[in-house]
C-alpha cells in the first residue's frame, strides 16, 4: 500500500527506475503508433495513394484490393493475430527508419518530360539575308570572329562525337520515378483501374476499346550534357495579317537542366544565335539573346524573349521562357525568327568557371496562320465530330497565308528548320547535321486546346425527341479553332463555319418533277420554306441550272454550299396506273364489306406494300409503310341520320376504302371495289373452299 506522501514523492520527483520505465513505455507507444502508421502508409502507397494520404486515412478503412470484400476480411483477420507481436518486433527499427526519413530531403514527383531526337541526315543549308533593323533573322547571318581562343577550345570540348538519335519531335513520356526510395509492392489492377478512371479524357482519341492516346503538347524540355543536342525548334504565332501579336508569343516553356555527374556545378546560362560566341568578348556579347549573369542588365536584343533562371538546391537548374519574342517593332510577324543556342556555364571540380556544354542550334520562328479553318457542311441528322475538326485543322497547314510568297504553314516550318546555321554537330567527327521538321508533328491538331468544346456542344444541340432518330439544330454557326505548336504556343482563333441544312419542308404536290414545269408560286413557296427551316434569308435560296435548290450560308464557299435535288423537295402525283393495286387472289379477304377489323386493315396495308415495294418512284418504306398508307372509309352508326344505305350498291352493299399513299417522293390514290376483287374480296364458297358431304349415320 503506497502512502499519500510516497505518492506525492513519486509524483513530484520520481525514482530513476520509474522514470526510465515510463520513458520506455512512451517509446513503445510511439513505436506502436509509428509502426501502425508505417504499415498503413506502405499499403496506401502500394495502392496508389501518397504517404500524406495514408497518414490521414483511418486504420479501420483498409485500402481496396481487386476484391474489396476479401481484402477487408484479410486485413481484419491478420490485424487481430499479428498486430501486437509485429509492433513489438519492429518498434525500435521503425523509430530508426522514421528518424532517417525526417533527415532526407523531401522528394517531389517528377513531371513528364519530353525527349526530342534529331535525324542523322545531312542536308544542304540555305542562306538568308535581311536588315538588322527590320528582322531578327539578320543577327543569325552575322559571323562573329571575336571568339577567343579559350572559348573556341571550350566550344570544341563541349561538342561530342556521338551521334544523337534522330528527332522527329514526337513527344515521348519518361517513366515516372517512385515517390520514395523504398521499394513498394506493385499496385493492384483495381487501383490502376481507379487511377485510369480519374484521368481526363483525351480530346481527339477514337472512342474504341483501349484507344491509343492522342498527341498533346508538352512545354517542358529536359537537357543534360548527354542530351544537349535534343533541343527542338520552337514555333510561336503571328496574326493572320502577318503582324506581331503578343498572345501568339505568350507561353511558358521550361528548360530543365540535369545536375552534372562529373562534380561540376551549374551556375548560369547564356543564349546566342550560334555556338561560336562567348560572353568573354564585348563584341560577341552584342549578339546575346539572354544572359543570366546578375551584371548582364539589358544585354539582349529589342525583340528577345523573356526568361527567368534559377539554380536548384539539388544541383539542377531551371530556365523558364515566358515569351518567345517581345515586340521589337519589326516590319512583319514572320520577321520574329532567329537562331538560338543555349550555353550552360558552371564551376568544375577544380573551382574554375567553364562552359559545361552547348546545345544544338535551333530556330525560334513565328508562323503566320491562314485567315480561317474553312467550312463544314452537314445534313440535319449528322453531328459534327472531332475527326472532322481535326481534318480541317490539318488541311489548314496547307492553306495559303499572308507570309512571304503566300507560304503555307507547312512550307514555313520546313523553311525555318532548314535555315542557315540550324542543326547540331552530331555527325561523324563532329560534322554539322541538319534535320528538317515534320509539320504534322510540330502542330498538334489533337491537342485539347484545338477547339472550343462549349461551342461544339452548342453546334451539336439535339432537336429530336428521345424515341426518334437523332437530328440536330440547323443553320450556320462558327466554331473557334486553334493551331497549337508542340510546345503549347496557340494561334489566334481560326473560324470554322459549320453549316447544317434541313430539307424536311412541307412538300408541294406536282404533276412533274421538272423545274421548268413549276410555277413561280411553287418555286417561291419552296424557297420560303427552306429559308425558314435553315435560318437564312430567302435571297440565300436559289435554283441552279440543274434544278437544284442551293442554300448559300455565310462563311461557306460557293463550291461547298448544299445543293438539294428537286425530287427531294416535291412530291410527284402518281396516277393509279403508276401503282400496283392488289387484285384477284392478291386482294384481301374481308368478313363484312361494311366494316373492317384492325387485323383486316393491317393485312390491306401489307398487301399494298408487297405489291409496290419495288416501285422506286413511289418509295414506300419497309419500316414505315403503315404510316405512309392511309385508309379512309365511313365509320360509326349511320342509321340515325337516315344514311343506312350510304355507299354503293350493285347488288352488294360495300363501304368503299379510299387509299392514299404519301411518301417522301410521291402521292398516289385509288379506291377499293369488292365486286371486282380490287383490294378487297369476299370468300367464295365455290372457288375458295372444297365442300364434302360426309355420311355419319
Amino acid at each position: 500500500m503506497t502512502t499519500k506522501s510516497a505518492k506525492h514523492a513519486n509524483k513530484t520527483f520520481g525514482s530513476a527506475k520509474d522514470t526510465a520505465a515510463k520513458a520506455v513505455d512512451m517509446r513503445k507507444v510511439a513505436a506502436l503508433s509509428a509502426g501502425a502508421a508505417g504499415v498503413i502508409a506502405g499499403a496506401a502507397i502500394a495502392f496508389g495513394a501518397t504517404p500524406a494520404m495514408a497518414a490521414e486515412a483511418p486504420a479501420s478503412a483498409p485500402v481496396k484490393n481487386t476484391d474489396p470484400t476479401k481484402e477487408q476480411n484479410l486485413v481484419a483477420n491478420n490485424k487481430n493475430k499479428t498486430e501486437a507481436e509485429d509492433s513489438k518486433k519492429t518498434a525500435t527499427e521503425t523509430n530508426k527508419k522514421e528518424e532517417s526519413k525526417k533527415e532526407q530531403p523531401e522528394q517531389t514527383k517528377p513531371t513528364e518530360q519530353t525527349v526530342v531526337k534529331t535525324e542523322g541526315k545531312a542536308d544542304a543549308t540555305k542562306t538568308e539575308s535581311g536588315s538588322k533593323v527590320e528582322s531578327a533573322t539578320a543577327v543569325d547571318n552575322k559571323v562573329t570572329n571575336s571568339t577567343s581562343a579559350t572559348d573556341k577550345t571550350n566550344a570544341d570540348s563541349s561538342t561530342t562525337e556521338e551521334t544523337s538519335t534522330p528527332a522527329e519531335n514526337v513527344v515521348k513520356k519518361r517513366t515516372r520515378r517512385a515517390a520514395v526510395e523504398n521499394k513498394q509492392p506493385e499496385a493492384t489492377n483495381y487501383a490502376k483501374d481507379e487511377n485510369q478512371k480519374q484521368g481526363e479524357p483525351v480530346v481527339g482519341a477514337d472512342r474504341e476499346a483501349n484507344p491509343a492516346p492522342a498527341p498533346q503538347v508538352n512545354s517542358e524540355i529536359t537537357l543534360s550534357k548527354e542530351t544537349k543536342d535534343t533541343l527542338p525548334n520552337m514555333y510561336a504565332w503571328g496574326s493572320s495579317d502577318n503582324t506581331y501579336i503578343e498572345k501568339g508569343q505568350n507561353q511558358s516553356v521550361t528548360f530543365k537542366f540535369a545536375a552534372p555527374t562529373d562534380g561540376s556545378t551549374i551556375t548560369k546560362v547564356a543564349i546566342f544565335p550560334s555556338d561560336g560566341n562567348t560572353v568573354d568578348n564585348a563584341k560577341s556579347r552584342k549578339f546575346l539573346e539572354y544572359y543570366s549573369d546578375a551584371a548582364a542588365v539589358n544585354e539582349h536584343q529589342p525583340y528577345s524573349g523573356t526568361y527567368e533562371f534559377k539554380v536548384d538546391n539539388d544541383g539542377t537548374a531551371t530556365l523558364t521562357m515566358t515569351k518567345l519574342y517581345r515586340n521589337g517593332n519589326l516590319k512583319s510577324g514572320e520577321s520574329y525568327s532567329a537562331n538560338r543556342c543555349i550555353y550552360v556555364y558552371g564551376t568544375d571540380k577544380n573551382g574554375k568557371t567553364v562552359v559545361l556544354y552547348k546545345t544544338n542550334i535551333v530556330r525560334a520562328a513565328t508562323l503566320i496562320p491562314p485567315k480561317t479553318a474553312g467550312s463544314i457542311v452537314l445534313k440535319y441528322n449528322e453531328a459534327l465530330t472531332e475527326k472532322q475538326i481535326q481534318d480541317k485543322l490539318k488541311a489548314a497547314l496547307d492553306a495559303p497565308t499572308e507570309a512571304t510568297g503566300k507560304k503555307s504553314i507547312r512550307a514555313q516550318i520546313d523553311a525555318a528548320s532548314r535555315s542557315n546555321g540550324v542543326g547540331g554537330r552530331t555527325g561523324v567527327n563532329g560534322a554539322f547535321v541538319q534535320t528538317p521538321d515534320n509539320p504534322d508533328e510540330k502542330v498538334v491538331i489533337t491537342d485539347k486546346q484545338a477547339y472550343d468544346a462549349g461551342q461544339l456542344a452548342k453546334i451539336n444541340q439535339v432537336t429530336s425527341k428521345d424515341d426518334q432518330p437523332k437530328t440536330y439544330v440547323a443553320g450556320a454557326q462558327t466554331l473557334k479553332t486553334y493551331l497549337v505548336s508542340d510546345l503549347g504556343y496557340k494561334s489566334e482563333a481560326l473560324a470554322l463555319t459549320v453549316a447544317r441544312y434541313d430539307t424536311r419542308i412541307d412538300k408541294p404536290i406536282v404533276d412533274e418533277v421538272d423545274i421548268t414545269k413549276l410555277t413561280d408560286d411553287q418555286k417561291a413557296n419552296i424557297r420560303k420554306k427552306l429559308a425558314q427551316l435553315n435560318h437564312v434569308s430567302q435571297d440565300k435560296v436559289t435554283f441552279n441550272d440543274q434544278g437544284e435548290a442551293v442554300i448559300s450560308f455565310d462563311g461557306v464557299d460557293a463550291a461547298d454550299a448544299p445543293k438539294i435535288a428537286l425530287k427531294d423537295l416535291v412530291m410527284k402525283k402518281l396516277a393509279e396506273t403508276d401503282v400496283a393495286v392488289p387484285t384477284g387472289d392478291k386482294a384481301v379477304f374481308v368478313a363484312n364489306p361494311l366494316g373492317y377489323s384492325n387485323a383486316e386493315l393491317d393485312r390491306i396495308k401489307t398487301a399494298i406494300y408487297e405489291a409496290n415495294k419495288d416501285n422506286q418512284e413511289l418509295g414506300l418504306s419497309k419500316d414505315n409503310y403503315k404510316d405512309q398508307i392511309t385508309l379512309s372509309y365511313i365509320t360509326g352508326d349511320l342509321t340515325g341520320a337516315g344514311d343506312a344505305n350510304k355507299g354503293r350498291s350493285n347488288g352488294l352493299q360495300e363501304n368503299n376504302i379510299s387509299v392514299t399513299i404519301k411518301t417522301d417522293k410521291a402521292v398516289a390514290k385509288f379506291t377499293s371495289d369488292i365486286i371486282k376483287d380490287k383490294l378487297t374480296r369476299l370468300p367464295d364458297i365455290r372457288t375458295d373452299y372444297n365442300v364434302e358431304l360426309v355420311k355419319n349415320k
